[in-house]
Parts: C-alpha cells; structure tokens; sequence
C-alpha cells in the first residue's frame, strides 16, 4: 500500500509540473518588443503623472528622451503651439552646439541634453535631433474620467470579446481610442467610443444622416469585436491586429509580406511609410500603456467615482415618430432619450427629425416594453408617419458655401454634412450634388431630382 501511495504521489506531482509547464510555456498574446518599451513607459507617464494643463517636448523617435516639460495652461490652438516653440527653439539651439562645438563650450543644460540622449536615446541619431522635437499634451484628467466611464460598458464589452474570441485585455482599447466617451468625433469624422470611420462602420453598422450606430457603444463594441477578430484572422498577431485597427489591415499585411516576420518590433524599427509615422508606430505602446493602467486604476487615481452600468429596456418602433411626440407620451424627457439612444444623431432631437421605423427604443427601465409599446400604439395617426423624410437636390454652384446651402434650405450644416458623407474639413466643388435631408425646397433652391 505504502508503494501505491508512492506512486500515486509521484503522478500527481508529475501531472502538476507538467500543468505548470503548459501554463508557462503558452505564449503571452500581447508581448512588449524591446524597442517599444521606452514608449510605453512614455504614454504611461502621459496618462497617469501628466496633467491637462501641461505637455513634454520630447525626441519622436526616443520618447524618453523628454527635454521640457511645459505647463500650458488653457492655452489651445495658436497661442499653444507659440508658448511651446518658445521653449523648443531653446532646445533648438542647445542641440545646434552640442553638434557644433566641443564639450568644452558647453553649457551645464547641454551637457543635461546631452547626458540624456546618450541614456535614453541613441548618439548617432543626434544630428537629426532637432527634426524629431514633439510636443504631447498630458492626459492624467482626461484617462481617469475614462476610467470611471468605462465601469458602465466594460461588463459588456469583455462578454461580448469572449463571444468572439477577442481576449478581455482588448476591452481597454477605447481608453486609446476616446476615453470611453460615446459622443467623441474625431477632426477627420472618427466617430464613437470606438473611433469608426464611416466607410469602415459601415461593414457592420448602421451609418446613416439620422441613424449613426458608431455612436451606440453597444452595437458598437459588436462592430469592434467583429473587426479586431478579421485583424487577427488575417495577421495571426494581436500586436499586429491592434496596430492594424488603427493603421489598417491591408498595410500591415503588406509589413508582414515585405519584411517576412509579424514582430511588430522589427516592423517599427524598419517599416517606411508615409502613413505609417508617429501614432501608428505608437498605438500599440499606448494600448499597453492603457491596459497597464485601468487594470489597477486605483494605484494611479485617487477618489474615483466609477458610472453604474446603464440599464434601459427597448421598444421597437413601428412608424416613424417625432422625438417630441415619443418623449411627450412616454413620459420621458427628450434629454433622457437622446442619452439612452445615442445612435440618434443631435440633429434629430434638435431638428425634430423622424426616428425610423423598425429602430430599437431604448426607454428608461421603469418602463416596460409591454407598457411602452401600447401607449404608442395609441398615438393618433397624425403624430406617425408610415413614409421616412424625403431628400432634395441640390448642384452646387460657383460661390455657393455649405452655410449659405444650409440657410437657403432651413437646415443645420450638421444635417447637409450627414447625408452627403461629407467631413468638416472637404469643401465643396462646382457641380457637386448635394443631397437635402428637407420637405420644403426655396423657390432659389435648384432641386435637380
């Protein structure tokens, strides 16, 4: 019996070890390359230590190198970037001697800049010194409101990743992305907690002038889900599947392809291209550097106030309504629904656009959906319309500006820059075809339909 014991114990501490072993040796899905370490370190810095209010002047390529810290205030725009090239034409000028004149000539800061180049940096990069200066903003206030936003939607989003496949560390991306804010659009038409582009959103959403599910951070994470998975499916890396949410998945493969490997390391330090520059080559140090951070959040911020998650039940609209005449007899404030159903553009609650048949209502969950849908089934036929807002045309002619459009048609820019798929910063073009969301034409309009 004594043997038999033996025996026994023997296996089952083999049968351990050999568990053990398989834990250790399954590889890490989001492995740090050597070259990029200095950069998480960096964006870790900017997300937990530095404020809004100030920013670093930094080496582009050797994020560490960080020659300044500059406290900017409330400063945006023109009198920002004056208050900062003040301070890097100072540092201009010490990198101009350090290149010029022997040691011996320089200044106790020089040698500063010096000393830290050759730490953190590389010596014989330091003739183009000067071309790789950059300024980042802090972002300490700005990632920790993200913290306490994300605490509604994370639940979801890690089940909706495991449904899919998308490991849960992933959840953390929007923190890159938009500080898990749903409302955020980006200058060039970025849209939602997860950053869609329209062209993109629209492989798995809903993008349209009144309807724009990007913004829905539920059917949006879906979308992001179903996206990340295609990344990974076609590059068999998750650095490489994050880097190509940002960067695109076509251009990656064709890293991989160029150079044979699918270390992203050796991608960064060797891949040349004009799109491929410093937020590409640095969006998967930030992911790390985010993850890093909102897995503890607690040993960065103090006094974190973190948002419930929503709850809401749905309704499904059978005609198309009028936002006031939903709030008004369910007894919801349009505030409220705008809030719950951010998949509905502004300027359908502002303009009083028709919400579209078949949509799904979210409500406040005091209200059941049974209750909701009987009481807008009772509306009289002449608050519903069984047609959606028609459209006008308009050609574009010389002198015409998108205000002045927008005026002579009674809408908002917002609405003309919706339906047409139009980016704030495209102007118009002679002959170019507008499409009017609108039922009243101006006599001087040019309707072409």
């Amino acid at each position: 019996m004594k043997k038999l014991l033996t025996t026994i114990t023997i296996l089952i501490l083999t049968f351990s070890a050999l568990s053990l072993a398989g834990q250790e040796a399954e590889p890490n899905p989001f492995e740090t390359p050597d070259c990029i370490k200095d950069n998480v370190a960096f964006w870790k810095k900017i997300y937990a230590e530095i404020s809004l209010e100030e920013g670093l002047i930094h080496d582009s390529e050797y994020p560490l190198v960080i020659y300044q810290k500059v406290t900017v205030g409330n400063l945006r725009g023109k009198q920002r970037r004056q208050v900062v090239g003040k301070y890097m034409d100072t540092i201009k000028q010490g990198l101009k001697i350090i290149n010029g004149k022997p040691q011996s000539q320089w200044s106790d800061k020089e040698k500063e800049i010096y000393a830290l180049i050759e730490q953190h940096g590389d010596i014989n990069d330091l003739k183009d010194a000067s071309s790789r200066l950059r300024f980042q903003l802090g972002q300490k206030e700005r990632f920790k409101e993200g913290v306490e936003r994300a605490a509604a939607y994370l639940d979801y989003i890690r089940q909706v990743f495991t449904e899919y496949g998308v490991p849960p560390r992933v959840a953390y991306l929007p923190h890159v992305e938009s500080s898990f804010n749903v409302n955020a659009y980006s200058k060039v038409g970025a849209a939602g907690m997860w950053q869609f582009m329209r062209r993109t959103g629209r492989l798995f959403m809903n993008v349209g002038y009144n309807v724009d599910e990007r913004r829905d951070p539920f059917k949006s994470t879906v979308a992001a889900a179903k996206l990340l998975m295609l990344n990974f499916q076609e590059l068999q890396s998750w650095p490489l599947a994050i880097t190509a949410y940002n960067h695109g998945t076509e251009s990656m493969k064709h890293a991989v392809e160029l150079f044979g490997t699918r270390d992203l390391g050796v991608i960064i330090e060797k891949y040349k291209n004009r799109k491929f520059r410093f937020v590409s080559k640095n969006f998967y140090s930030c992911f790390l550097a985010a993850s890093e951070i909102a897995a503890t959040p607690e040993q960065y911020f103090s006094n974190l106030s973190y948002q419930p998650p929503i709850q809401y039940n749905e309704v499904t609209l059978d005609n198309y309504f009028k936002p006031a005449v939903l709030a008004k007899h369910l007894g919801v404030p349009q505030e409220e629904l705008a809030e719950l159903n951010p998949a509905l553009r502004p300027t359908v609650f502002h303009n009083q656009m028709s919400i579209p048949r078949g949509f799904r209502l979210r409500i406040p969950p005091s209200i059941s959906p049974e209750a909701a849908a009987e009481k807008i089934a009772g509306l009289p036929r002449s608050l519903n319309s069984a047609e959606s807002q028609g459209y006008q045309y308009y050609s574009v002619e010389k002198g015409d500006t998108l205000y002045g459009i927008a005026l002579d048609f009674g809408v908002s820019m917002e609405m003309i820059l919706a339906a047409n798929d139009i980016e704030r910063e495209n102007r118009l073009s002679i002959g170019q075809v507008l499409r009017i969301p609108v039922k009243n034409v101006p006599a001087a309009a040019k309707d072409i339909r």
